[in-house]
């Protein structure tokens, strides 16, 4: 049993590390993961185990606890009010004012009011921390405020603590923005849609709404989910989405996406796929799932500071009682310096780091159209090292068309065409459309036939076993129909009527359309037409047979057109320090050799005629050799294993398609291939601010603990170092939302 809830209130890791704790000590808890930058929390339960002891004891924390169904939005909690009604905030001015009347007037009861005012909320947090048995900064900061007390320095008491609750409150603060961010991607879609139903325009929740139904967008409207125009024109703005900077012009046929805004036309659009399953559902999806995919520097980080915080408490306990026991040192003195080890014990700023970063690279990433599946493939893309390149769809625009076709002795080259597309038909590959496309175009009508099954030999083609009306009159005039066997009954598909035409015949027929390699896979002759094929590929083309019962029937030139931005594609990837760049695709070598040379990539660098599992060898000796990340950019639709394979599988034009959603660690949701260098810039940017950060959070702790240790550090120096240093690697990782 799952349970998951969205906790309000909470601002910082020590939050989230209380949270988790507490959950823990629960007999019926398989597991619990406390997601800070999107303020939810996951918990396993046993069969047996009941969720709401569980909510009860978090709310008993102090926090808010939503429980999020199934069927409910998955947004971040953030700040019911705004940042300047914060009670928190009103809770510092006041401490603040009375710290400075203390200040001026030595008045120890200023002082004593500006304690109470500033840490009304530690010392709250602090009860519930040590009531669960939890060490955390607020626990640690309550010590050092009373030991201050104790030792008669007031000011300082009141300055450390006024100083902790107003950085606690600006933390808090950073971190909503951060959640907001996330917030708005998962407010794209409306939660409503206008549909026509019974001749009348209704409104309707989203979910509610069934594939084919019609929906009608409004100008200046989002649209609420996937479809097709059915009617109208108007320019549709899909940066929220692809992160496309120029409306794209929509008409009938055309795709639209949910979370997109509708220009100045109305459109009626045909619904393609429910709610939870739109591509702004997927990108939901993912962004969710980013928690599970954390990077490798976030682990370590939850390791180490494990056993940072008592370790350090530990050593403060040391310093108080050994000098003075064994050297003979002031109990005073050393009982001061353990209290500023003790602000300083907490590993806020550090555990803090990594996912402030993270989730602002992805919010960013999000907003550019490209969907990164969480921290750890950010990392990777900062490794990556070599970047490998399908070919049709990738470099190229993937809109082959269809050029010359050459039928063998028997065969018209409309024939080969029919031939095809009864293969085709359904194919969602570039090669396949390309071929209904061309059908479609020359106005050759396919026979009556009902497709029994399809089998893709993914880098090969496509074998189909169909089943032919043997009596209509365009397969009759062929004249050239052996027959498997045939039937005397009705079939999908066939216009002929059982009663009336009881001798009536079908065919079965096995149809082939794919590479040389697949010919002679199924024993297909192709020696007739070779010095053709041959001459096609000459010119660079792909080429593709197309058999029917084990004879060949023809074949077919494709050809496709470079992308005007692929070679500066390339060039940036280049001044990135990407070492390798290599070709790799299931055409023939002239077609690669062809593309190649126009992108700017050595002969060498090209691999052609290659399976999918050719592909993935070739990434793991790039990776072997290279000992870094490799990269494998494809279509998302034949390449899913290369993509799997990869350290970074990133799929090119994935808005819309679900197998790129779901199988690339990377998704470009717009068709541009400059999203590549791009994404790899921003890893490399969020690895270097992670450590940027990672270093400020252990550097200025390490000088404080040694300047406490020499008694140079006084307990305002120690909470501004370590309230400072959150807030600064705060503020570092939200660079990344804005550019």
């Amino acid at each position: 049993m799952k349970y998951e809830a969205s906790i309000g209130g909470m601002d910082c890791g020590s939050c989230a590390a209380k949270i988790e704790h507490v959950v823990r000590g629960f007999d019926d808890v398989r597991d619990v993961t406390v997601d800070l930058t999107l303020a939810r929390m996951r918990v396993e339960l046993n069969d047996e185990g009941e969720a709401e002891p569980i909510a009860a004891a978090v709310r008993g924390l102090g926090y808010t606890v939503t429980e999020i169904g199934d069927d409910q939005p998955r947004r971040p909690a953030v700040a019911p009010v705004a940042a300047w009604r914060d009670p928190r905030l009103v809770a510092v001015i006041l401490g603040v004012i009375a710290t400075a009347v203390g200040a001026a007037f030595s008045s120890v009861p200023a002082y004593v009011v500006g304690i109470a005012c500033g840490g009304v909320y530690v010392f709250r947090n602090a009860a519930t921390s040590a009531r669960h048995l939890h060490l955390d900064i607020n626990v640690l900061m309550t010590i050092a405020v009373i030991g201050a007390m104790l030792i008669g320095e007031w000011f300082e008491a009141a300055t450390v603590v006024v100083l902790f609750a107003f950085a606690e409150w600006l933390e808090g603060a950073s971190m909503t923005r951060a959640r907001r961010a996330i917030r708005d991607l998962m407010e794209l879609a409306p939660p409503t849609a206008r549909v026509l139903r019974g001749g009348e325009t209704i409104e309707v929740d989203a979910g509610d709404v069934a594939v084919d139904e019609i929906v009608l967008v409004r100008p200046g409207e989002k649209f609420p989910l996937d479809g097709m125009v059915r009617t109208g024109t108007s320019d549709v703005d899909q940066a929220p989405l692809t992160g496309e900077s120029v409306p794209v012009s929509k008409s009938a046929g055309d795709e639209v996406f949910a979370g997109t805004v509708n220009g100045r036309g109305t459109l009626e659009v045909r619904v393609t796929a429910v709610a939870n399953d739109s591509t702004i559902a997927h990108v939901l999806r993912a962004i969710e799932q980013a928690q599970a995919n954390r990077s490798e520097s976030e682990r370590f980080i939850e390791r180490f500071a494990r056993w940072y915080t008592p370790a350090v408490v530990v050593i403060a306990i040391a310093i108080a009682l050994l000098p003075p026991l064994l050297l003979g040192g002031d109990p005073a003195t050393w009982f001061y310096r353990a209290l500023v080890m003790l602000v300083i014990a907490c590993p806020c700023a550090l555990v803090i780091a990594t996912p402030i970063t993270t989730v602002s690279a992805l919010a960013r990433a999000a907003r550019r159209g490209i969907l990164v599946k969480g921290g750890r493939y950010l990392e990777q893309l900062g490794a990556v090292r070599a970047v490998v390149f399908d070919k049709t769809g990738t470099l190229t625009q993937g809109r082959l068309t269809v050029g010359e076709v050459v039928g063998s002795a028997r065969w018209e080259p409309s024939e080969v065409l029919e031939v095809a597309a009864f293969a085709e038909q359904q194919s969602e590959h570039y090669i396949g459309r390309a071929i209904v496309r061309a059908v479609a175009e020359r106005q050759i009508v396919t026979p009556p036939h009902r497709m029994r099954r399809v089998e893709a030999h993914p880098g090969a083609g496509v074998e189909a076993h169909i089943e032919l009306c043997v009596d209509t009159p365009i397969i009759a005039g062929i004249g050239r129909i052996k027959l498997a066997h045939t039937h005397d009954h009705s079939h999908d598909g066939c216009d002929h009527d059982h009663d009336e035409h009881a001798d009536h015949a079908h065919e079965d027929a096995r149809i082939i359309v794919g590479t040389r390699g697949l010919m002679q896979q199924f024993g297909v002759d192709f020696l007739e037409l070779e010095d053709d094929w041959a001459r096609l590929e000459s010119r660079g083309a792909t080429v593709v047979g197309v058999a029917r019962g084990g004879e060949l029937v023809g074949i077919i030139e494709l050809r496709d057109v470079v992308r005007p931005e692929a070679r500066e594609a390339l060039i940036a990837l280049r001044k990135l320090n990407v070492t390798e760049l290599r070709l790799c695709t299931g055409d023939n070598a002239n077609a690669a050799a062809a593309i190649a040379a126009e992108v700017g990539l050595d002969p060498d660098d090209v691999h052609a005629e290659l399976f999918p599992a050719d592909k993935v060898a070739i990434l793991e000796k790039l990776r072997t050799d290279l000992r870094g990340a490799v990269a494998m950019v494809g279509d998302g639709i034949n390449d899913a294993p290369a993509l799997a394979a990869a350290d970074v599988g990133i799929a090119m034009g994935a808005a819309g398609t679900d197998v790129a959603l779901e199988t690339a660690h990377v998704a470009l949701m717009e068709d541009r291939i400059g999203g590549v260098p791009e994404a790899i810039a921003l890893g490399r940017r969020t690895v270097r601010i992670i450590r940027q950060n990672v270093a400020l959070a252990i550097g200025i702790k390490l000088i404080v603990f040694v300047l406490a240790t020499m008694g140079i550090a006084t307990l305002w120096m120690a909470i501004a170092a370590d309230m400072g240093t959150s807030l600064l690697v705060i503020a570092n990782g939200l660079r990344l939302l804005r550019g």
